[in-house]
């Protein structure tokens, strides 16, 4: 994998011109933050995706791993029943999937799978569904 340090607006730039190719950016947290949130909206959902953080030792070794919900808390959905699970579901299986060993590995699949699959079959939040303002798991076809 190549490395090509770019200006943070660039960045912004060329993330709008993107059409689903794999993309690694390593970043500062407060740019992080930014690119996480844009990057999950522009394809569907700030819900939709687990944040991995890495603290590295002086020699390169990861030192720390640690997996997140990027999206952080939402406050203002408490009680309503409109919050999507999907970001802590999926931050649990890159747990799983850090660690390595085979049984993780496959539960961190069947996770990300299950998740999928709901969707798939029409499980959606409101945030996944255009113009839907209605509670959890409304069955849209």
């Amino acid at each position: 994998m190549g490395y090509q340090p770019d200006l943070i607006d660039a960045v912004y730039a060329h993330l709008v011109n993107l059409h689903g190719e794999p993309l690694f950016i390593p970043a500062l947290n407060r740019y992080g933050d930014c690119l996480s949130d844009l990057v999950m909206q522009m394809f569907g959902t700030i819900a939709s995706a687990e944040s991995m953080l890495f603290s590295l030792s002086r020699d390169g070794e990861v030192s720390v791993a640690m997996a997140e919900a990027p999206h952080g808390t939402a406050p203002r959905l408490h009680g309503k029943n409109l919050a999507n699970p999907l970001a802590v579901l999926l931050a649990g299986a890159g747990v799983l999937d850090y660690g390595g060993k085979d049984a993780a590995t496959r539960a961190a699949r069947a996770m990300r799978d299950g998740c999928l699959r709901a969707i798939r079959d029409g499980v959606r939040t409101c945030d996944l569904v255009v113009g839907m303002r209605t509670p959890l798991s409304s069955r849209m076809r």
